[in-house]
């Protein structure tokens, strides 16, 4: 279970040369983005069932966790609950896997709230550079804009569109925790399940 070599999962894109000629590519994007973004809270709930009891799916254990709407306090949720079933039953594997996953879910989680809150809007840059549409905060956004209140982030569809594909792999290192933690409770003690 490893991270892209490439480039970290969802770390901040860097800020294009050139953006779409037209909105219409960056919508369409931030709709696949957003709904791809939802499939991985999906499953990250269901994680966090597993976690709490690998034999059976329990969907008021993920209720409560989709209860939590803070990214944050979900992240820790899912790395306190892992920590404690480790305790339990040992697994280098499932650890370095909820390592990847905790730190993962936040940058992710980041990336996913500018493009929900993010803005449209053409941009125009007279040097020549940095021409066309893009996804921005909104000038009400003062988190995401420097001192001189330039956006610290512009999006085109390419950049959204890089976001799904991390979020396939993100996706794909959820399942590969979740089949981590499988193996470590089948090979746990009966002492462990007794106490777990």
């Amino acid at each position: 279970m490893r991270e892209s070599r490439e480039r970290l999962l969802f770390a901040p894109y860097p800020r294009p040369k050139q953006g779409n000629e037209n909105a219409d590519p960056i919508y369409l994007a931030i709709g696949r983005a957003l709904s791809s973004w939802e499939a991985t809270e999906d499953n990250l709930a269901r994680l966090f069932s597993h976690i709490v009891n690998p034999n059976k799916l329990q969907m008021p254990v993920m209720k409560a966790y989709l209860l939590i709407k803070s990214a944050r306090n979900r992240k820790e949720l899912i790395t306190e609950t892992g920590r404690t079933f480790l305790e339990f039953f040992p697994s280098e594997e499932a650890a370095h896997g909820l390592k990847i996953v905790s730190e993962t879910y936040q940058r992710g989680s980041d990336r996913r709230n500018e493009i929900a809150h993010g803005i449209v809007a053409g941009h125009i840059d007279f040097s020549g550079s940095d021409s066309g549409y893009y996804l921005g905060p909104s000038m009400t956004s003062f988190k995401k804009r420097d001192d001189k209140f330039r956006s610290k982030y512009l999006y085109s569809s390419n950049e959204i569109g890089a976001f799904c594909d991390e979020n396939s792999r993100f996706q794909s290192n959820i399942s590969e925790l979740a089949e981590a933690i499988t193996a470590a409770y089948r090979s746990g003690s009966d002492v462990a399940f007794s106490r777990y």
